[in-house]
């Protein structure tokens, strides 16, 4: 108990056995050795990871040159879809939104493989309205 009050009045961890509690008193007051809580060494030889650090360097910066260009090309895309929007009447639709619908769309010839239509019981058609000059003014998306 004194071993737990003498933490507490340190501001120390109190868990462990009695024998972890004394060795971080110890290590506290800086009296002798008090063994590492870990069992591998602290240093390491210096020359023994520098080519591998090197090596996770060149691998970094080689990423982030592909990031950039990889940006870089998106950005063009973007400009190229906002210059066909433009183009058609559609300046304002924002091309984020509108790529999302693009990759979001459904390929009915490979939604359902499994149903022939020739089987189908119920036919479902939907027609729906074409939007109004005002609406494309405002940016909707078709």
């Amino acid at each position: 108990e004194e071993i737990k009050n003498e933490l507490k009045d340190k501001k120390l961890e109190v868990f462990g056995t009695n024998e972890e509690r004394k060795n971080r008193l110890k290590k506290y007051h800086g009296v002798g050795d008090a063994p590492a809580p870990s069992s591998k060494p602290l240093l390491k030889k210096a020359g023994s990871n520098k080519s591998n650090v090197v090596d996770k360097i060149k691998e970094m910066e080689e990423k982030r040159m592909r990031d950039a260009s990889k940006m870089e090309e998106e950005k063009i895309a973007k400009k190229e879809k906002a210059a066909i929007n433009e183009a058609r009447g559609e300046g304002r639709i924002d091309i984020d939104f509108q790529e999302l619908m693009e990759e979001s769309r459904i390929d009915p010839r490979t939604a359902y493989p499994h149903i022939p239509l020739n089987y189908a019981k119920i036919y479902v058609t939907v027609r729906k309205r074409p939007l109004f000059p005002k609406e494309k003014v405002q940016g909707q998306i078709d």
